[in-house]
């Protein structure tokens, strides 16, 4: 992500798939929320993500989640993100660490 007039956008070449985000979690790896800074890890489990907050109260990501809220991110208008998952943040998170990788 790159910071764009009206905030953070998403770079036409850098939008991570599906799959990316699949192999890259094949190991549990400790990511933070964006917004909150709140620690959570996310590990893929068969076809989903798993993500597991302080909580412990695990919640899986499923590939059509991921699909509509990545396209949001980039926006300045972020008042979609909560319709399209309720896991938007922790999708956020993936999506910069994915950007880094």
């Amino acid at each position: 992500m790159d910071k764009g007039r009206y905030g953070p956008r998403l770079s036409a070449v850098a939008v991570p798939t599906w799959r990316d985000a699949l192999l890259r979690y094949r190991t549990p790896r400790d990511l933070v929320t964006r917004a909150r800074r709140a620690p959570f890890s996310v590990q893929s489990v068969g076809s989903a993500l798993i993500v597991t907050p302080s909580s412990g109260l695990a919640r899986p990501i499923n590939q059509s989640q991921f699909e509509r809220t990545v396209p949001l991110l980039g926006g300045a208008d972020r008042s979609a993100l909560p319709q399209a998952s309720f896991n938007s943040s922790y999708i956020e998170a993936i999506v910069e660490d994915l950007g880094r990788a």
